[in-house]
């Protein structure tokens, strides 16, 4: 994890190349501020990916966690289409309430109709 006391530089050509005098008030002020964000955003990183690094609870995971997690999907496509959809209604039906636009989304991605259509006839008359 990144700590100031910790923080060791190694003093390369890329050391050598910031920290070199430019004659450019306006370069070495950029310069500072670019450094200033890197380290924090270093920070904020390592504070949000705290349980994917060396010695979190997901760096080295067992068989049985990555056997559990194989299904899980890659991506959040399934979550942004949902998201596309919401825009959509709610662009071509600004009056509509929020529950009937929910109910249409949900609809739509559940398919209930088609799940009751393929019960048979005595499970369906119980709903």
């Amino acid at each position: 994890m990144f700590s100031e006391e910790r923080a060791s530089v190694s003093k390369g050509e890329l050391y050598y190349s910031l920290f070199k005098d430019t004659n450019d008030a306006l370069l070495d002020a950029l310069t500072v501020m670019a450094l200033e964000l890197l380290a924090a955003l270093l920070i904020l990183l390592e504070r949000q990916a705290k349980t994917q690094l060396q010695d979190g609870k997901y760096w080295n995971p067992s068989q049985g966690m990555k056997e559990m997690s194989a299904n899980t999907p890659k991506t959040n496509a399934i979550s942004e289409r949902d998201m596309a959809m919401l825009d959509n209604l709610l662009r071509a039906k600004p009056a509509s309430s929020d529950l009937a636009i929910k109910a249409v989304v949900m609809c739509s991605m559940n398919k209930p109709f088609q799940w009751l259509r393929e019960l048979l006839e005595a499970e369906r008359k119980t709903f």
